[in-house]
């Protein structure tokens, strides 16, 4: 997501490299499994590697382990989309309900950031781009989110 040559400034700026915004159902287990997955990618590489590489340890927001209970479930959503450089959506047919979390987050996020800064996942859908996309949320596609490469995790789901 970014490099070590960038970390310093995108480190003051962000707390998170990523928020992943996702339904719990289907996707908790996949979003658990991502935020490791992203999280502990580095170490698959020596360490001189990851210098000449520019890796280094992501830190991923998801609202289970990163959200306190203590504190209001959406000012702490909210909070943690602000300081994420980037976000990205697991795009499950419940995420991508109108006025469901995926979607709120999706436009809080979009109020103060670029399309450029959103990764798109999909989770489920037979056939995503069918009818101009109507399986994906409207923000999404007036935003023109559809013509940048999205990233298909459906794996045997459909």
């Amino acid at each position: 997501m970014r490099t070590e040559s960038n970390s310093t400034v995108a480190s003051d700026a962000y707390s998170f490299d990523a928020f992943v915004s996702y339904s719990s159902d289907p996707d908790k287990g996949l979003a658990r499994e991502l935020e490791v997955f992203l999280e502990s990618f580095h170490t698959q590489f020596s360490s001189q590697d990851r210098k000449r590489l520019g890796l280094h340890k992501l830190n991923v927001c998801r609202d289970a382990t990163d959200i306190s209970p203590a504190r209001a479930i959406c000012q702490g959503v909210f909070e943690n989309l602000d300081k994420s450089r980037f976000l990205v959506v697991l795009c499950s047919n419940n995420a991508m309900k109108e006025g469901c979390w995926a979607d709120q987050e999706l436009w809080h996020f979009l109020a103060t950031r670029g399309i450029e800064d959103i990764r798109l996942v999909v989770t489920e859908c037979r056939d995503p781009m069918r009818d101009g996309g109507v399986f994906f949320l409207p923000g999404i596609r007036e935003r023109g989110l559809l013509a940048r490469p999205w990233i298909d995790l459906r794996h045997g789901r459909v």
